[in-house]
C-alpha cells in the first residue's frame, strides 16, 4: 500500500506531504520519502494532486514532484492609489495571453513526475520543464516523454506536436524517438513496444531499440477515418487492443479488424475482409 500523509503542523504556511510504503504483512509502513529526502531536488517537494502509481511488479512506486512556492511576502502598504494592474506579455511567449490565463491554474498545479525504487531506497526524477509529460510502461522499467516548447506556439495556427522521448526509469536518462510527433504513443502491456500513428499509418517502436516499423503503409487500406472533411489530419480508426504476450495489435479501418504482428512480420484481416465487402463495421466489445 502507498499513500501520502501531511506534516500536521497547522502553523506551517505551507505542507508538506510525505510519501509512505507499507507492506501489508508489516506492523507499520516500511518506507517513507519526504522533501528532505536524498536525490529530491531541493527546489521540489511531494505533490498531493499527482497520481501515486506502482509497476507491475511493485518494485518501482511512480509519484509526482511540484516546485517548492515561494515564501509569501506580507505588505504593509494599505493604500490602493499607486496600485496598477497589468497583464505583461512578449511576442514570443509559448503561448498567447488568453491561453496563459486559461493555463494559469493548471501551471501552478503542474507536478513532475518521479519514480521512487522501493527496494533501492533511491527517487529519480523522470520529468521537468523541459519534458512535462511522462508515460511509464506497466513493467515501469521505461517511460515515453514528450518535448512540445519548440511547437508551442504552433497551436494557435496549427496543432499540438511533441518530440518523442524514450526515458530510462533507472537513472532518468532519455532519448529521441520522434521529431515532431502529433499523435499519442501508446504502450504494448509488455512494454516491449510503443505504438503510434503519423497521420496515415500506424508504427510501432521496439523497446529499448527504438527501431521504428511501419505496421499498415503495405497493406492497401486506409486506416485513417476516410470521411474525415476539416482541413486537418484525420485521425484514425483506433485499435482494439493487444492480444497475450504482446504478440500482435488488432487495429480497425473502417469496417474490419486486422490482427497486425508489431514487428511487420504478419497481418491477417480478422473479419475475412466481410466488412468493407458489405459495408458493415466490425468492433471489438
Amino acid at each position: 500500500l502507498s499513500f501520502l500523509a501531511d506534516n500536521g503542523d497547522s502553523g506551517s504556511s505551507r505542507t508538506r506531504f510525505s510519501l509512505h510504503v507499507w507492506d501489508r504483512l508489516a506492523a507499520r509502513p516500511l518506507d517513507t520519502l519526504s522533501s528532505e529526502s536524498s536525490g529530491v531536488p531541493s527546489e521540489r517537494m511531494i505533490s498531493e494532486k499527482a497520481g501515486i502509481t506502482f509497476s507491475r511488479d511493485g518494485e518501482r512506486l511512480f509519484l509526482g514532484l511540484s516546485k517548492v512556492p515561494a515564501p509569501r511576502v506580507e505588505s504593509n502598504n494599505t493604500t490602493t492609489d499607486d496600485k496598477v494592474i497589468a497583464d505583461l506579455w512578449h511576442w514570443k511567449d509559448d503561448f498567447i495571453q488568453p491561453m496563459q490565463k486559461v493555463r494559469a491554474s493548471q501551471d501552478r498545479n503542474r507536478s513532475y513526475r518521479a519514480v521512487w525504487h522501493i527496494s533501492e531506497r533511491r527517487i529519480v526524477p523522470l520529468a521537468d520543464e523541459s519534458m512535462e509529460t511522462v508515460l511509464p510502461s506497466g513493467d515501469g522499467r521505461w517511460a515515453i516523454g514528450q518535448d512540445d516548447r519548440t511547437y508551442r506556439r504552433l497551436v494557435g495556427v496549427d496543432t499540438t506536436y511533441s518530440d518523442a522521448y524514450l526515458v530510462n526509469t533507472k537513472d532518468g536518462s532519455r532519448r529521441k524517438l520522434l521529431d515532431k510527433n502529433q499523435f499519442a504513443l501508446t504502450w504494448s502491456p509488455l512494454g516491449n513496444y510503443a505504438l503510434f500513428y503519423d497521420g496515415r499509418h500506424w508504427n510501432s517502436i521496439s523497446i529499448p531499440t527504438g527501431r521504428i516499423t511501419s505496421l499498415t503503409s503495405s497493406i492497401g487500406v486506409n486506416f485513417w477515418q476516410e470521411d474525415h472533411d476539416t482541413p486537418n489530419t484525420p485521425p484514425p480508426y483506433g485499435i482494439a487492443g493487444w492480444t497475450k504476450d504482446d504478440k500482435d495489435v488488432l487495429v480497425y479501418d473502417q469496417y474490419d479488424i486486422w490482427q497486425i504482428s508489431p514487428d511487420g512480420s504478419r497481418a491477417v484481416n480478422l473479419t475475412g475482409g466481410v466488412g468493407r465487402r458489405d459495408r458493415i463495421t466490425f468492433r471489438y466489445v
